[in-house]
C-alpha cells in the first residue's frame, strides 16, 4: 500500500497553517520510499488522487481537543466525523472526502492552535509542536514499512 501524508490548513491564517508547515518539515527528513507528502492547504480535492488510488492516509492539520495549545492528538481516520453537512461543493472538506471515499487506512494527527488570526507565523506553542508532530508522522511510517505495510516501489 502506498501512503500520503497530507498537510491541511489556511497558512495565512497563524496556527491554521500548522499542518502544511509539519509537511515542509518532514520533507527534509528521510522517509520510507513509496511515501508521498501533499501540501494539500485548503484544497480539500488534492486527496482526491491518492483517496481514489486507496493509498493509506494521514492527514495533518489543526484540531481544536480543547487541551493547551501545542498538545499533539492522534486520532484513527475512521473516528473523525464531518463538523456538519455540506450544501454545495464549495462546502466540501477534507473529512468528507475521507467519508466518501470510506478510508480504512490512516490516522489524523492534530496540533491544538492558540492563535487562528491573518498572519503567516505560528504562535511559540505551536511552532514548538511542529517537529514532535513530524516526529509521530514519521515513527507511523516506519512502523508501517516494518510490518510490510508500505509497497516499496
Amino acid at each position: 500500500m502506498k501512503w500520503t501524508v497530507a498537510g491541511v490548513g489556511n497558512i495565512l491564517l497563524g496556527d491554521e497553517g500548522v499542518g502544511v508547515r509539519v509537511i515542509q518539515t518532514l520533507a527534509t527528513r528521510m522517509l520510507p520510499p513509496g511515501v508521498e507528502l501533499l501540501e494539500a492547504g485548503v484544497d480539500p480535492l488534492a486527496l482526491a488522487t491518492p483517496l481514489k488510488e486507496g493509498h493509506g492516509v494521514i492527514v495533518v492539520d489543526a484540531f481544536s481537543g480543547h487541551g493547551p495549545p501545542g498538545s499533539i492528538y492522534l486520532l484513527p481516520l475512521t473516528n473523525l466525523r464531518p463538523v456538519e453537512p455540506f450544501a454545495s461543493l464549495h462546502d466540501i472538506s477534507f473529512y468528507h472526502l475521507l467519508q466518501d471515499y470510506q478510508v480504512q487506512a490512516g490516522w489524523a494527527v492534530g496540533v491544538e492552535p492558540e492563535r487562528i488570526d491573518w498572519g503567516l507565523d505560528l504562535s511559540p506553542a505551536v511552532a514548538k509542536a511542529v517537529p514532535r508532530a513530524a516526529n509521530l508522522v514519521s515513527r507511523l511510517l516506519w512502523q508501517k514499512l516494518e510490518a510490510g505495510e508500505i509497497h516499496v516501489p
